[in-house]
């Protein structure tokens, strides 16, 4: 089956189909290389079906491998209940249902339909909720979409995409061996919720505005341990925080909810002196 799809990777190759290159990687190295923080929340999310801990019913299948011939796809799934014949896939936080998980769980479906399962019903359990999140069962026509997509990902080649084309030039472009061996590439999601670049003391805080309106620090960096720094979502750029930049050598990204570049700032002097 090496040419079959990881069911877990759809969602993934929808928002950025490089990070599955970057995973195929990196995907025996250490998971804080290069997993995200809320795909480590989601990990962890799943461990409990992993590890059959979810439940005690007997009905109750847990993290069941699937797989479909038709459409070139195999996994595992969080939990499916017989005597429901319901298909639920656990997720830690879910402010909003994206395509790309609803290709995961149509996906499923489909799986265990090929395989012999019954399912009636489809649905999304939010763990820091305790919310099931009930899902039309897709028909002829989500069938077809979703096939469109998985030959998407199939035919996806790094050399044709912009956004990893020009990660790659960055890198060589701008950096030197020793920068990137010293100093690290940040990702802050901006998208969630309403977030702040700060610069106070020589450090860069990354601030989140709270309901009443007051600002809470999620984290800060040392510039100097920046390599390239990159934003998605909408964010304010300030006079301080680009001389900061210019200052330190970093490079400033900020890019849309699918990673394609809107605002690029770096040091040109420096790239042509490396040149």
């Amino acid at each position: 089956m090496e040419d079959y799809i990881s069911l877990s990777t759809l969602n993934d190759f929808i928002f950025c189909p490089y990070s599955i290159y970057l995973h195929s990687v990196y995907m025996s190295a250490d998971e804080d290389v290069f997993k995200a923080k809320p795909q480590v929340e989601g990990t962890i999310a799943h461990s409990a079906t992993d590890s059959g801990k979810s439940s005690t019913k007997k009905d109750d299948l847990f993290s069941l491998p699937v797989y479909s011939d038709e459409l070139g796809v195999m996994g595992v799934i969080d939990v499916y209940r017989r005597e429901q014949k319901l298909l639920i896939e656990r997720k830690n936080n879910l402010k909003k249902i994206f395509r790309g998980q609803l290709y995961q769980l149509w996906a499923q479906y489909f799986c265990l339909v090929e395989m012999g399962y019954q399912v009636e019903q489809i649905a999304f359990y939010e763990i820091t909720t305790n919310k099931m999140l009930y899902q039309q069962l897709p028909g002829a026509a989500e069938k077809t979409e979703l096939m469109a997509f998985v030959d998407k990902f199939k035919h996806y080649s790094p050399e044709n995409d912009i956004f990893a084309i020009y990660v790659k030039r960055l890198l060589k472009i701008m950096f030197t061996l020793k920068d990137i061996d010293t100093r690290t590439i940040f990702v802050l999601n901006c998208f969630d919720s309403e977030r702040r670049l700060k610069v106070h003391s020589g450090e860069l805080l990354f601030d989140e505005v709270l309901e009443d309106g007051k600002t809470r620090t999620l984290t800060k960096f040392p510039f100097q341990k920046i390599l390239v720094l990159f934003v998605i979502g909408p964010i304010s750029i300030t006079t301080p925080l680009i001389d900061k930049c210019r200052k330190f050598g970093v490079a400033l990204v900020v890019v849309k909810a699918n990673l394609r570049p809107v605002y690029i700032w770096a040091n040109s002097a420096e790239a042509n002196y490396l040149l």
